[in-house]
């Protein structure tokens, strides 16, 4: 857990407001994980066997898991040509999985 905090603290260690920063992002990792995140790498898997991907197509790799809110998942892609991407060939199938969690969910997905 500390290291993956540490790796995704943009602060140096000597910087002003690394110890808080590192402190938050723990506890955001500790709730993420208490939350289900975990859910994410599940579903990436069971579209990626259920569909043929050609090679250089990662936007599923690309995109994280940034929040669930009541009964939405929020997921970001790093670019618009990812998300046109993934709308256009991964939403579909990654919504039929969503609905079949339980509670069932829906799908959000905005550009960071």
């Amino acid at each position: 857990m500390d290291q993956r905090a540490h790796a995704l603290v943009s602060l140096r260690e000597h910087d002003v407001g690394y110890g808080l920063l590192l402190k938050v992002t723990r506890e955001n990792l500790l709730l993420q994980e208490s939350l289900g995140f975990a859910v994410w790498p599940s579903l990436v898997a069971q579209v990626r066997a259920g569909m043929e991907t050609t090679a250089g197509d990662d936007v599923l790799e690309a995109c994280r898991l940034e929040a669930i809110l009541d009964d939405v998942l929020v997921v970001s892609v790093p670019t618009a040509a990812a998300k046109a991407q993934l709308t256009a060939r991964y939403l579909r199938p990654l919504e039929a999985l969503v609905r079949t969690l339980e509670p069932p969910y829906r799908l959000r997905v905005f550009t960071r």
